[in-house]
């Protein structure tokens, strides 16, 4: 049957008003980003809000003027509420003319750089997702046949300005003005040009001991990288001493996520190659590492390497020198080098693309320490950071290991203390609540404080309590249950304490019963940067020191509660 009355696509469609490109055709560097504004529908070109005045503020403090630049949209109208999930759900085929149209036009146009504004471009320019993976580096794509580089939209960096202080406000712009620096250097020439770099992968037994004794015999600083699986099965380490050469060697073949293949023709073989590793890392020779916490931990902890005269972490200087900006490999390497990204290789599934990764990542440390060290010398920060956080790490890596000595006795008193009151409070709900609201078979008491359904039958659908939000979802925690206890309603918040005395004392039996080593109870102490998985940043900004678990185990002792969580500790 045919449509009768306009959908709102339709509508949308006549009514909108297009708001084509601006600026130079045959400039060397076309600026491309998402949709246009409000002021820009009103203005009839793209860039003139509050975005564009971010744009071209950051150029001009570079010492640019954009304004003889090719300024484009990939969509040349403003969505409803300028969202952009609008365009992509209801008008795909536009888009997709509209982008390959924007792509022709660019090709025709030979421009030396694209410079992409937002996730959007980085999609469907470079085919990619997880903007913050691939900003800052230059590419070169064969969809457009130039170079790319691609950074945060401007209203993404204004919007950044007011998140949490934990969130580091303004880390954004930060990095759009460092990639700014960047598109005027790259524009000047459409030529992809990266340092000349080979790695030396799968190397035969004869190539791995002539490498290693190569590195031994010319003292120079040692760059070290390795690559584990499950936490602290290495696979692989990366060893570099100069800026254009580097090398991994292989322990084992990844054959599946729960199978390894051993790289060694014999034990022999690899116990040779595993004690000239121990020879070079345990010289007096400096050695260069990211996060080299995570590197000797497990080195020192399940090989016997005690890594020696550690002179750079790159991770902690890094920290140093820029505290709020992120300090994983992938982002020092486009602040700090002119390498190309190459952290993708790890997601690739090939073997050879991991020891690829390896070796690269082995020689990014040194470039970056050379940009690292211009920059802290620059700044007057050089002195400070071997004064301080350096000397640091060693003790905080031998802590980790270590571990904290735990009065065992107290602390399975302690537990047991904390199981009889759990049981005391369970008798006493059931005896106090009238109706069986769990429906797991296996729990045999009425209600389960600590699941969010029980307690959300018993407040809300059975008493009649208003509900309590948290980032928009619906929430029980503790927080709640206080909200409750000062009910007028006596049962309400006798019910209320019970279950909030019920979850505290849970958690309270859960961390006492944190697994130890040898009696002992281990945490990892942060100096500065990012976690042990470098996912999650964890470095504070006054420089002092962070607990958080260990992939020994353990736990963030700065969790641990006054009183019996504490009191289990002990010196010693």
């Amino acid at each position: 049957m045919a449509q009768l009355f306009p959908t709102e696509s339709m509508k949308m469609a006549l009514s909108k008003k297009l708001i084509n490109g601006s600026g130079n055709l045959d400039s060397k560097l076309w600026i491309i980003g998402e949709a246009p504004g409000e002021q820009e529908s009103l203005e009839g070109k793209p860039f003139i809000g509050a975005s564009g005045k971010f744009l071209r503020e950051k150029f001009r403090l570079c010492g640019f003027d954009i304004e003889n630049s090719r300024i484009e949209n990939l969509i040349s109208w403003q969505p409803p509420a300028n969202k952009f999930e609008y365009i992509e759900t209801n008008c795909k085929e536009e888009l997709r003319e509209s982008v390959n149209l924007l792509c022709e036009k660019i090709k025709a146009a030979k421009p030396n750089l694209v410079f992409g504004l937002g996730a959007k471009p980085l999609f469907y320019l470079l085919g990619e997702r997880t903007l913050s993976n691939w900003r800052g580096h230059i590419f070169f794509s064969e969809k457009l046949n130039c170079k790319v580089l691609f950074t945060y939209h401007p209203s993404a960096c204004l919007r950044q300005f007011h998140v949490d202080k934990s969130q580091y406000p303004g880390q954004y712009a930060a990095l759009f003005q460092l990639d700014c620096q960047k598109v005027i250097e790259e524009m000047k020439t459409p030529d992809l040009s990266f340092p000349d770099v080979k790695f030396l992968v799968q190397p035969s037994f004869t190539e791995t001991i002539n490498e290693l004794e190569r590195l031994l015999d010319e003292k120079k600083p040692v760059s070290y990288d390795i690559e584990t699986l499950g936490g602290f099965f290495m696979d692989c380490i990366g060893l570099c001493n100069n800026l254009s050469f580097s090398t991994c060697i292989p322990f084992y073949i990844p054959n599946s996520p729960r199978e390894t293949i051993p790289y060694w023709k014999s034990m022999d073989e690899a116990v040779q190659v595993l004690r000239r590793i121990k020879q070079l890392l345990e010289s007096s020779i400096p050695k260069v590492a990211q996060n080299s916490q995570y590197d000797n931990l497990i080195l020192g902890e399940y090989y016997g390497i005690d890594v020696r005269n550690c002179c750079h972490d790159t991770m902690v200087m890094a920290h140093d020198i820029y505290s709020s900006l992120p300090k994983d490999l992938g982002a020092l390497i486009s602040v700090f080098t002119k390498l190309p990204y190459h952290k993708f290789l790890i997601h690739t599934g090939k073997v050879i693309d991991r020891w690829n990764y390896n070796a690269a990542d082995a020689l990014a440390n040194l470039h970056i320490m050379e940009g690292e060290t211009l920059d802290s010398k620059e700044l007057g920060i050089y002195e400070h950071y071997y004064i301080i956080p350096h000397q640091v790490l060693k003790p905080c890596n031998i802590m980790e290991r270590t571990g904290v000595n735990v009065n065992v006795e107290f602390r399975d008193a302690a537990i047991e203390r904390e199981r009889l009151l759990i049981d005391s409070i369970m008798d006493s709900l059931d005896k106090i609540f009238p109706l069986k609201i769990n429906t797991d078979k296996k729990y045999p008491h009425k209600v389960n404080p600590g699941s969010g359904k029980d307690k959300m039958k018993v407040f809300s659908t059975f008493f009649k309590c208003r509900l309590h939000y948290k980032k928009g979802s619906i929430t029980m925690d503790g927080d709640t249950l206080k909200k409750y206890e000062t009910d007028k309603r006596s049962y309400v918040s006798i019910l209320a304490k019970a279950f909030r005395l019920y979850l505290y004392s849970r958690s309270m039996k859960t961390t006492l019963e944190t697994p130890l080593r040898k009696g002992r109870l281990h945490t990892a102490y942060g100096v500065g940067g990012i976690d042990q998985n470098e996912e999650e940043e964890s470095g504070t900004d006054t420089g002092r020191l962070n607990s958080k678990e260990s992939i020994l185990g353990g736990r963030n002792l700065q969790n641990l509660k006054k009183g019996q969580q504490r009191q289990m500790l002990i010196p010693g």
